[in-house]
């Protein structure tokens, strides 16, 4: 999709995040690197295991197993859950290998990969951008109209052209859930934009588990509050900090997870 918009490139002012854990997280990715590069590869089985983790657990999220776990829940219910659990993984699991292929491949970070990875989540309810106004959930501010949807994408994707690729693939997921595009999937659309960017770094996903649900969704809800409130545009509230903040920690903590398995 071509740029209509001539956005200037802008670069993201102030910390999004303590300045220790970004130098943590460099640390780590260039010890990883040193103790073998060939083994720490997007083709290995262990980080194969962990985008699957990111996955299945981003699917959750919108599906908890919470729904079904009760003594209440009759057999049917428990086959339909399966179901429909089945099936949405199975749309994630397509959307990511697609998504990979054209962006790692080809390096195509656009309006059309974004809209690409939605609709491959939800084939029968995502074509395109919303036409209808929506709300987060967990959050009382209302995002932008479905007429301004299309500029708001395209002035992140400008706006992030100069910034690095961790602060990148994070400011990437609390836009696309603050925008929030489509009329379904928007947030399985961010964590994967996210983590897809990350990839391309050499960085693992960020893992947010089904039992983080309620806390996830609070961050987001705030980050996205304190944005509507902010007067220094540039610059990140407090509460957007907070959410880099625990999205950034995740990161760290897959990369303990990848020295452990190395070093074993």
């Amino acid at each position: 999709m071509k740029n209509l918009y001539n956005f200037p490139p802008i670069i993201l002012c102030g910390k999004m995040m303590d300045k220790g854990l970004r130098e943590e997280i460099i640390n780590k990715k260039a010890y990883l690197e040193d103790l073998d590069p060939s083994r720490i590869s997007l083709n290995s089985e262990f980080w194969k295991a962990i985008e699957e983790e990111a996955l299945i657990h981003s699917f959750r999220i919108e599906l908890p197993k919470a729904r079904i776990s009760t003594k209440k829940a009759s057999q049917q219910s428990r086959a339909n859950y399966k179901k429909v659990y089945d099936a949405g993984v199975e749309c994630m699991r397509n959307a990511w290998l697609w998504a990979k292929q054209l962006y790692l491949q080809q390096g195509l970070f656009d309006q059309e990969l974004i809209i690409g990875i939605a609709e491959r989540i939800e084939p029968e309810i995502v074509l395109g951008y919303r036409h209808d106004q929506v709300r987060i959930l967990g959050s009382y501010n209302l995002p932008p109209r479905p007429e301004k949807v299309a500029w708001e994408i395209e002035k992140l994707i400008q706006q992030t052209l100069t910034i690095s690729t961790l602060e990148k693939a994070l400011r990437v997921h609390f836009e696309i859930a603050r925008i929030h595009p489509f009329p379904d999937a928007n947030g399985r659309t961010a964590r994967m934009v996210q983590n897809l960017i990350l990839a391309q770094e050499g960085l693992p996903p960020v893992v947010i588990y089904e039992g983080e649900r309620a806390h996830y969704q609070d961050l987001i809800g705030e980050a996205v509050h304190g944005y509507s409130l902010k007067e220094e545009k540039g610059k990140p509230s407090d509460e957007e900090k907070t959410f880099y903040t625990f999205l950034a920690g995740k990161v760290n903590i897959c990369l303990d997870k990848l020295i452990d398995h190395l070093e074993k």
